[in-house]
């Protein structure tokens, strides 16, 4: 009867034991499952924006688009040669009446694209054509409006062609309608705001014996992306 308890102790002491190991497991697990819970990894996908800007080419006359000198006549009073003279770049009006306007600006081509642009200039009519007799003097001057805004091909900043350079009397060079597309004055004209502008100025010298009435001239720009 004692043999018959000890075994029956002895397996009462073994369930006992791995109850209680079952338990602690079971409590460990928990706290463990407490402490670092249970994640999971969720994959993102990459996100992308496209957007495409397209090359928007384009120039304008700001201000003004109008030259006026209004009217008048030679002073023949003067010394010879008996010229009239009106310069948009130094504001003059030389040997005149009193009629004619001083006009200080001349033009201001501006470039209000997205793009640089080779800037070609043409003036539709020659002095004969314009002032209705080859005597006197007609000619045109480039400068720059806006500091740096002209460029040469290598992207060095240069003064346009037929421009001032160390002076305000610069360089004219006369009006020739036969010349193709023009005459480039500007190989690379920028487009970003603070240097995308520049300035034509007009010279014309009027002599006494010109014939009288309304005279009217075209100035055109072309503008090529470059």
């Amino acid at each position: 009867m004692g043999d018959i308890s000890n075994k029956i102790l002895v397996v009462l002491l073994v369930v006992a034991i791995a109850v209680s190991f079952v338990g602690t497991l079971f409590s460990l697990n928990k706290l463990y499952k407490d402490i670092y819970p249970l994640t999971a990894f969720v994959t993102v996908p990459n996100a992308t924006a496209t957007l495409t800007i397209q090359t928007g080419a384009s120039l304008r006359f700001s201000s003004p688009t109008t030259i006026n000198w209004g009217t008048g006549y030679v002073n023949v009073s003067g010394s010879n040669p008996k010229n009239c003279t009106l310069d948009t770049l130094r504001g003059k009006s030389l040997g005149c009446s009193a009629g004619f306007s001083r006009v200080s600006n001349g033009f201001t081509v501006e470039n209000d694209g997205n793009a640089n642009l080779t800037i070609n200039l043409t003036i539709n009519r020659t002095l004969a054509q314009f002032i209705g007799i080859n005597k006197g003097n007609f000619t045109f001057n480039v400068s720059i409006n806006e500091s740096g805004s002209c460029q040469d091909s290598s992207g060095n900043t240069q003064y346009p062609m037929y421009a001032e350079t160390s002076s305000i009397n610069g360089s004219w060079r006369i009006v020739n309608t036969n010349v193709t597309d023009g005459v480039r004055v500007c190989y690379r004209l920028l487009y970003t705001d603070a240097s995308d502008a520049l300035n034509i100025d007009l010279n014309v010298s009027i002599p006494e014996n010109a014939p009288t009435g309304a005279k009217t001239v075209g100035v055109i720009v072309k503008g090529t992306s470059v």
